[in-house]
């Protein structure tokens, strides 16, 4: 039995502050009426601040597709990121070409504003046999990594890309039509 002058307080058993979910902590302080205003305090001022923050983002849901401009066909890897007063906001580029941008994870989009554009990872790497080769009488096959771009190099860079998109309220969307690597 513990007391705090006054009153006799009885500790609950650990199955009755476990189904409760008190700790032993929390039940001795809960008798106190300071303790238990503060947290009621505490739970309003976390309740205040997500609905604030959560009502008050002006970023705009960005989603779009980036097409080869000879054919239309997808860009079918890679990254894609937005360049503003030296953040970077990323999306990645799925299998049929479409994406969502944002700078934390790539649904919570963009604020409005002007950005450069630029593409990265979108080479395509495949490991070529290059021969045989005696390693302690075992014969072992001989491999290269052969990394192919799929698109000009002058895209992988927000300063040379050329790529400018200004992103407002009423934006949706943004295609990229971008020029294939020729060989």
């Amino acid at each position: 039995m513990l007391s705090d002058g006054n009153k006799t307080l009885s500790p609950l058993s650990t199955w009755e502050r476990g189904a409760r979910g008190q700790s032993d902590c929390l039940f001795l302080f809960s008798s106190n009426p300071y303790f238990t205003t503060m947290l009621r305090f505490r739970n309003f001022g976390f309740i205040f601040l997500l609905a604030l923050f959560a009502g008050c983002s002006n970023n705009v849901s960005l989603k779009g597709t980036v097409t080869f401009s000879d054919d239309g066909s997808p860009l079918t890897q890679g990254t894609i990121g937005f360049r503003k007063d030296g953040r970077i906001a990323r999306g990645d580029i799925k299998k049929d070409g479409t994406f969502v941008v944002g700078f934390e994870k790539d649904a919570n989009g963009l604020p409005p504003g002007v950005y450069d554009v630029f593409l990265t990872g979108t080479e395509i790497v495949t490991m070529v046999e290059k021969g045989v080769m005696n390693v302690s009488g075992v014969e072992q096959p001989m491999h290269e990594i052969v990394t192919e771009p799929q698109i000009l190099p002058k895209y992988m860079s927000a300063d040379t890309s050329g790529l400018t998109f200004e992103v407002t309220a009423a934006t949706k969307s943004y295609d990229i039509k971008v020029d294939r690597f020729k060989k």
